[in-house]
C-alpha cells in the first residue's frame, strides 16, 4: 500500500497511545472526578487501535493478494 496510509495508521496508533497517557493522567490527578473522562478516553484508544489493526491487516490482505496474482517474475 502508500506510506500515506502506512502514516495514518501509524497516526491513529500514535493517537491511542496519547489517550492511554491522557488517561492515566487524569486518573493520577483526581481518581474521583475524572474517572468518566478518562474511560472515555480509553474507549476512544481502543476503537483507535482497533481500526489502525484493522487497515493493517486490509493492507496485509490486499499485498498478499497482489503477490498472488502477480507473481514475481524470475525470467529476468
Amino acid at each position: 500500500m502508500s506510506q500515506r496510509t502506512d502514516l495514518q495508521i501509524i497516526v491513529q496508533a500514535l493517537t491511542a497511545v496519547q489517550y492511554e497517557i491522557q488517561a492515566l493522567s487524569l486518573a493520577i490527578k483526581a481518581p474521583d472526578t475524572v474517572y468518566k473522562e478518562m474511560h472515555a478516553l480509553q474507549v476512544d484508544a481502543k476503537t483507535l487501535m482497533q481500526s489502525a489493526q484493522a487497515d493493517a491487516d486490509v493492507i496485509a490482505t490486499v499485498e498478499l493478494a497482489e503477490k498472488r496474482q502477480f507473481p514475481p517474475s524470475y525470467d529476468d
